[in-house]
């Protein structure tokens, strides 16, 4: 057996009484400036919203936020934080209060929402993600388990178009993420193989979606 020696030795560098009682008025600041900042962020506190809709929350200044969870599983409203997002988009500068019609907002499949005059997405993320609009024409817009038919079209949420027959495409809200059309099987907007599939998913699943 191998062993290790560990031997005493003298610290590389030596500090004076004057020079430690610097360094911690020094830590001290960096510690100070670090709850600064984070009661910066006060806005995200839950104490200041009050709750309006579905997934709609007000604060005293009429502000509307849309709440998402930072974390794990923030599809399913579940995490470790709270972010009360407020504005469109990454970089947009257009505020949810001045867009969302509250008594009509309501929760689809796939992290959708919609209103009355809009679709909207919300893109999650581990530190929140970001909410934006879909589209403002929502007169064609249909949703089959967690895909979108819209305008002669298949989409997934988060990837985008589907390369899929817009007219003999199916899902259902039990399949959420598997889908097909004439040819074709889909996992997440993905085109895979049945042989594929057989292996990803379970016996019942599959059966249903041979029965679409």
């Amino acid at each position: 057996m191998i062993q290790f020696k560990i031997q005493n030795t003298k610290p590389a560098l030596s500090l004076s009484k004057g020079a430690k009682f610097i360094l911690l008025l020094v830590l001290s600041g960096l510690f100070s400036f670090c709850g600064s900042e984070k009661n910066s962020l006060s806005k995200n506190k839950p104490e200041r919203w009050k709750k309006v809709g579905h997934l709609l929350y007000l604060n005293k200044e009429g502000d509307l936020a849309f709440l998402a969870h930072e974390g794990m599983n923030p599809d399913k409203h579940e995490g470790v934080g709270e972010d009360y997002i407020t504005h469109f988009g990454w970089e947009d500068t257009t505020q949810l209060k001045n867009v969302i019609d509250i008594k009509s907002f309501k929760e689809l499949n796939g992290n959708m929402y919609r209103d009355n005059n809009r679709i909207y997405f919300h893109y999650d993320m581990s530190d929140g993600g970001y909410f934006h609009i879909w589209t403002d024409d929502p007169a064609d817009f249909k949703m089959m388990g967690n895909y979108i038919l819209y305008k002669d079209s298949v989409y997934y949420p988060r990837n985008g178009k589907v390369n899929a027959d817009f007219q003999t495409f199916k899902s259902s809200d039990k399949l959420g993420i598997l889908g097909k059309d004439k040819d074709h099987f889909f996992v997440f907007g993905d085109t895979v193989s049945l042989e594929q599939l057989k292996q990803d998913i379970s016996e019942e699943q599959l059966k249903m979606l041979m029965e679409l």
